[in-house]
């Protein structure tokens, strides 16, 4: 990839061009990976961005487990209230969710059933009935 961006005398549209012409069978990478990788080896001496097996940022079991106490302390508190009180973006509080394996949920309230229900709701039927009926009857 770097003979074919100085073949381009790095212009990396033109080695994009180029790359695509003498490797038709692979995968075309985007004209900036050429300046990238270039200035990555430039930059670093090497054309890995990290160690073999090593993850991009070390984890911080602290700041885990401050998340996780949160949502111990109420499962039903917001992930945006939670990152907004710790001081943690959004996307923090998701990831470690999701790293730990937890889902957030909504709480939806619902309307319960009471004993009494039934009766009320037969007697707005009866009652609601004979004017629907006489109302149709009535416009037709």
């Amino acid at each position: 990839m770097l003979l074919v961006y100085g073949r381009a005398l790095n212009n990396g549209h033109r080695a994009r061009r180029l790359y695509g012409e003498l490797y038709p069978t692979r995968r075309l990478p985007s004209h900036d990976t050429f300046a990238n990788t270039y200035r990555r080896l430039r930059e670093a001496g090497k054309l890995q961005h990290r160690e073999p097996g090593v993850r991009g940022r070390p984890l911080d079991v602290a700041v885990d487990e401050r998340i996780l106490a949160a949502f111990d302390d109420d499962p039903t508190i917001s992930i945006r209230k939670v990152a907004t009180e710790l001081g943690f973006s959004v996307w923090k509080v998701w990831s470690v969710l999701r790293n730990h394996c937890k889902h957030p949920f909504h709480l939806t309230p619902v309307q319960g059933i009471v004993e009494g229900d039934f009766a009320r709701h037969k007697i707005s039927e009866d009652s609601l009935l004979p004017r629907v009926i006489h109302d149709f009857l009535t416009l037709h």
